[in-house]
């Protein structure tokens, strides 16, 4: 048989100030649990549920590959994915942990998405480093970027969330700040709106 046999499967992970270990297992058991439920599709979950449609999805290619095996098999395939959500993190293990991070290009520039996975890798570290810390106390920022904040914070006289958004209107005018279907805002332009609604 040929074909596409996987079924998308919306994952709850509740953040709790458990141990990353006992959360991880404790995540790993419930997604073990609703596999007795994985033959609905995600469109009757979505239509039952009112779930959002998902903004991202991680995939984990688990099938078993014989790699040693002497029989002949098909070798030199390279491929290329597409994904249909705005962000997808793709891993699968052999000697190591292999992940791909795929994005829309329409929602996401590349510096932001080398920026995510760069995060992701501190998180990961942060795992293997210290599998008993809290889930919270997980390092996630990249080496300086706390300073940089903490920086921008003090140059701004009142430590507040219009203040910051002002902060960063002087240092992007033209980046893109809002995305909502087809309409794209620059962070001057929203300043500009938020700035009309509020007058």
């Amino acid at each position: 048989m040929v074909g596409l046999f996987i079924n998308t499967v919306p994952a709850r992970a509740r953040l709790t100030g458990q141990d990353v270990v006992t959360w991880l297992r404790d995540l790993q058991a419930a997604q073990v649990e609703s596999r007795r439920h994985d033959f609905v599709s995600l469109a009757q979950i979505q239509q039952w549920t009112g779930l959002e449609p998902l903004d991202s999805v991680l995939v984990f290619e688990n099938y078993p590959l014989d790699r040693a095996t002497t029989t002949p098999r098909v070798v030199g395939i390279s491929a290329v994915d597409n994904t249909t959500f705005p962000l997808t993190l793709s891993a699968h293990l052999d000697s190591s942990l292999h992940l791909d991070l795929a994005y829309d290009p329409r929602l996401f520039d590349s510096l932001t998405v080398e920026r995510l996975a760069a995060r992701l890798r501190v998180i990961l570290d942060g795992i293997a480093t210290s599998p008993s810390v809290r889930v919270d106390q997980l390092p996630w920022t990249l080496p300086g970027e706390t300073d940089v904040v903490r920086g921008a914070l003090t140059d701004v006289p009142a430590v507040t969330y219009p203040a910051i958004f002002e902060a960063q209107v002087a240092r992007t005018p033209d980046r893109t700040a809002l995305v909502f279907q087809d309409t794209r805002l620059t962070f001057l332009e929203l300043n500009a709106r938020a700035n009309q609604l509020a007058h």
